[in-house]
């Protein structure tokens, strides 16, 4: 067992960037010379983890910020050069002055005078070409650009998405295995990721993750059969309830009394039918008033 420790403290702290002792001091607790793991060491090594993600996702904007500025510059130097060999062209002129220069010299063995060149057919049909190659060097360089600052974006709310999913799948208590819990979390991330999400700040500065579902070759707002839109507790409650089973809640750990005329120590909760189908279900979880009452209609619809 020692050994095993050792192992994995020393595989943290080497993808982590960390002390052993500190990798020790975050997961092992140490009481009565018995040494455990602590409670939230798992939680613990998320954080890490996302943290370690957020720099290495900084670190590389760096990079490709340096790297599309100098493939933005090695794209137009060749660019220039295929028009000055086009055109029979060596003076050292760059850009617009390029263009002018091969334009001017084009027009320099005629009789015509410089407002004559300007409204020229000649001119005027360089110039236009000329420009829609340069715009269209540009867009791609952009678009390339922009889909890398996309994929860094939704890489970083994934990540973000997968900590909130798991927070709510273990508040539900599944029947998983000791042994097999990760690996049923991470095909139940699976399932989550089978949306993409909407970020934005809720009022107390928290993310508030709204569900995509793909339609066509676009994502559009995750509706119920009533047109509303689904939260993201309740698409990752019903997407739990389709997976797992859930253990009982230990006798006395119900709400107390609720004071809402229900009677006394008697717990809120969900008192309806089982739903009748996913949507029913999903309109009952848009529908409840509580945490408690939530947790009830999941029970009913997988049959608890």
């Amino acid at each position: 067992m020692e050994d095993l420790k050792k192992l994995v403290v020393a595989y943290i702290s080497k993808t982590q960037g960390k002390t052993p002792e500190e990798v020790s001091s975050l997961l092992f607790k140490k009481e009565a010379d018995v040494e455990s793991l602590k409670d939230d060491a798992l939680n613990a090594l998320f954080d890490l983890d996302k943290s370690r993600v957020a720099s290495f996702d900084n670190k590389n904007k760096e990079h490709y910020d340096k790297g599309y500025n100098k493939a933005k510059a090695e794209t137009l130097a060749k660019f220039e050069g295929e028009i000055k060999d086009k055109f029979q062209f060596t003076e050292d002129k760059k850009g617009l002055d390029l263009v002018d220069a091969i334009i001017a010299g084009k027009v320099s063995n005629s009789e015509l005078d410089d407002e004559k060149v300007l409204r020229s057919k000649k001119y005027l049909e360089t110039v236009e070409q000329l420009k829609k190659e340069a715009a269209a060097k540009a867009k791609e360089l952009q678009d390339r650009y922009d889909s890398r600052e996309k994929e860094l974006q939704e890489k970083a709310t994934l990540s973000k998405v997968d900590k909130k999913a798991l927070e709510l799948l273990r508040k539900m208590n599944p029947d998983i295995a000791d042994d097999l819990k990760e690996t049923w979390e991470e095909v139940y991330l699976q399932k989550i990721h089978e949306f993409k999400f909407d970020v934005r700040q809720g009022a107390n500065n928290d993310d508030i993750f709204q569900p995509l579902k793909k339609d066509g070759e676009e994502y559009k707002t995750y509706v119920d059969e009533h047109m509303h839109p689904v939260p993201f507790e309740d698409l990752a409650k019903a997407t739990a309830s389709r997976m797992f089973k859930f253990k009982q809640e230990p006798p006395g750990t119900g709400t107390g009394n609720n004071n809402d005329g229900t009677g006394a120590g008697e717990a809120k909760g969900y008192k309806g039918p089982r739903p009748v189908s996913e949507a029913d279900y999903l309109k009952k979880l848009s529908e409840a008033r509580s945490e408690e009452e939530k947790i009830e209609i999941t029970k009913a619809w997988i049959g608890k």
